[in-house]
C-alpha cells in the first residue's frame, strides 16, 4: 500500500461515506470444503449440532472464471492484498493453484491461510514456483498428540506429515535463496493446548519459520465454551508469553493482541473486545472486502448477516461503493453500543453489544489505520481537505495522485 493509496482511502474516510479507490485487502473465499474438524471452527466443529448455522453464510465453492474476473476488477480498483481463507481450506478447491498464479500476475501480495495437510513434496514445489507472499498455517499444537485432540478427525500422523511439509517449503526456500512465502504458525489457544505455548514457539525454530502468532479462543455459544482458558490457564498462558516473547533464538512470536485479550476482565468467558472501541474508529468499511465462496459480499469478518450484494449479480466495483455499503460506513466507523444496525454483527445473536465488542477479527487492521487517521488529521489536515475537495469536483484518481505529488514535493521543499 503506497503512502498515496493510504491518503486516498483517508479521504474516503474524512468524506464519512464513500472510497475513491478499492480495499487494502480483499478475503477471497475459495471453498468452504476442508478435510479437519477443529474444536473450535463455527463451520464444522465436531461439538456442533446438526441445525446449528452460526455464521449465516450459504455454503459453496467459486468458480475459478468467477474468481479471475474479481482480481481483474481488483487490480482496477487498486487493491494490494488478496487473502485466501474463509471457512474452507483454500487448498482444497481444484483451481488453487491456478488462483495463486493469475493473483501473482496482477502483482497482488497474496496471503494464504492454510492447514497445510493436503499438500505433498511436488504441490509445494508447485506453491513455491508460483511465489505467493505469505503463508498462514493453522496447527492448534505442538505436539501429534495436542493436535490430534484439536482435531478429533485427525491422527498425530497428520501432524507429523505438516511438519514435513513446512520443511520442504522451507529447505526449497534456503536452496533457492527466497525469503517467500514468509511462513507463520498459527496457534489458538485454548484449555486443550495452553500447556505447549512455550513448545509451539520452540516448534517454528526447529521448522525455521519466520513467525508464530497466538490468538484467544473464539468459543461458539452453547457449544464450546468448555474449552475457553480458566483463570488459572490464563495466568500459566501469560506466564508463557513472557518466558518466550524477548528469546532473539525464536521467531518473531506475534503475542501482543493475545495477551491485551487474555487480560482483558472478560477473558473466562470469551468477551475480549469490550471497551476498545470506544476510543478506535473501524476502518473496515474503507480497507476490506471479503467474498464469500457464494460470491456474497461482505464488509468486515463478522458481518455475516449484513451483505451488501453478490459479485455474480452485481460488479464488485459498484457494490463497493453502493447505499448498502456506504450505510455500513456511517454506522460502523464510530461504534454506537445502542445502534440497533450493529446488533447484526458478531456471531453470538444473543450478545447485548455489538459483535465487535466480543472479539473484532478486524482489530489488527483498525488499530494500524488508526495511526495513520490521526496523523492525517493532526499534520496532514490541509491536503487531506485538498485531496477531498478535488475530489468533490471530480477529479480522477490520475489528478489526484498528481496533486498529492506536488503537495509532497512542495512540503519536502520547504523543510
Amino acid at each position: 500500500m503506497t503512502p498515496f493509496e493510504i491518503m486516498a482511502r483517508l479521504v474516503g474516510v474524512f468524506d464519512s461515506e464513500t472510497a475513491l479507490i478499492g480495499p487494502e485487502t480483499v478475503q477471497i473465499d475459495l471453498t468452504d470444503s476442508c478435510p479437519n474438524n477443529c474444536i473450535g471452527c463455527w463451520a464444522r466443529s465436531p461439538f456442533l449440532r446438526p441445525h446449528d448455522h452460526y455464521d449465516g453464510l450459504a455454503r459453496g465453492e467459486l468458480e475459478f472464471d468467477a474468481v479471475v474476473r474479481l482480481l481483474d476488477e481488483l487490480a482496477e480498483l487498486k487493491v494490494s492484498n488478496i487473502f485466501l481463507g474463509g471457512g474452507g481450506e483454500p487448498f482444497a478447491h481444484p483451481q488453487i493453484m491456478r488462483v495463486i498464479e493469475e493473483a501473482k500476475k496482477r502483482k497482488f501480495l497474496v496471503t494464504i491461510n492454510t492447514n497445510f495437510i493436503l499438500l505433498d513434496p511436488h504441490k509445494i514445489e508447485w506453491l513455491f514456483s508460483l511465489g505467493p507472499d505469505f503463508l498462514i498455517i493453522s496447527l492448534w499444537a505442538a505436539t501429534p498428540e495436542t493436535y490430534a485432540r484439536c482435531h478429533p478427525n485427525q491422527t498425530p500422523g497428520t501432524f507429523d506429515r505438516v511438519v514435513a511439509n513446512v520443511k520442504h517449503l522451507q529447505q526449497l526456500k534456503r536452496a533457492h535463496q527466497r525469503a517467500v512465502p514468509a511462513v507463520k504458525l498459527y496457534q489458538v489457544i485454548c484449555n486443550a493446548n495452553y500447556h505447549e505455548i512455550a513448545s509451539m514457539a520452540w516448534l517454528g525454530h526447529k521448522l525455521g519459520v519466520e513467525s508464530v502468532e497466538y490468538a484467544a479462543f473464539d468459543p461458539i455459544p452453547d457449544r464450546t465454551e468448555q474449552f475457553l482458558p480458566r483463570p488459572r490457564e490464563i495466568v500459566e498462558s501469560l506466564s508463557a508469553i513472557d518466558s518466550i516473547k524477548d528469546n532473539s533464538m525464536l521467531p518473531k512470536i506475534d503475542h501482543k493482541l493475545f495477551t491485551r485479550r487474555l487480560r482483558h476482565p472478560g477473558a473466562p468467558q470469551g468477551d475480549y473486545d469490550n471497551g476498545i472501541y470506544f476510543n478506535l474508529h473501524c476502518y473496515a468499511g474503507w480497507f476490506f472486502a471479503r467474498i464469500t465462496t457464494v460470491g456474497e459480499f461482505h464488509s468486515c469478518l463478522k458481518s455475516h448477516r449484513i451483505p451488501i450484494g453478490n459479485i455474480h449479480q452485481t460488479s464488485f466495483k459498484k457494490l463497493w461503493n453502493s447505499e448498502l455499503q456506504r450505510e455500513f460506513r456511517r454506522h460502523t466507523f464510530k461504534i454506537d453500543v445502542n445502534d440497533p444496525y450493529l446488533k447484526r454483527i458478531g456471531h453470538d445473536i444473543n450478545y447485548p453489544l455489538p459483535g465487535c465488542f466480543r472479539i473484532c477479527d478486524n482489530i489488527g487492521q483498525n488499530e494500524l489505520m488508526e495511526g495513520y487517521w490521526q496523523n492525517a488529521c493532526n499534520s496532514k489536515k490541509e491536503l487531506l481537505t485538498k485531496l477531498h475537495e478535488a475530489a468533490r469536483e471530480g477529479k480522477s484518481l490520475e489528478e489526484l495522485e498528481m496533486l498529492y505529488a506536488e503537495s509532497v514535493a512542495l512540503e519536502k521543499a520547504s523543510l
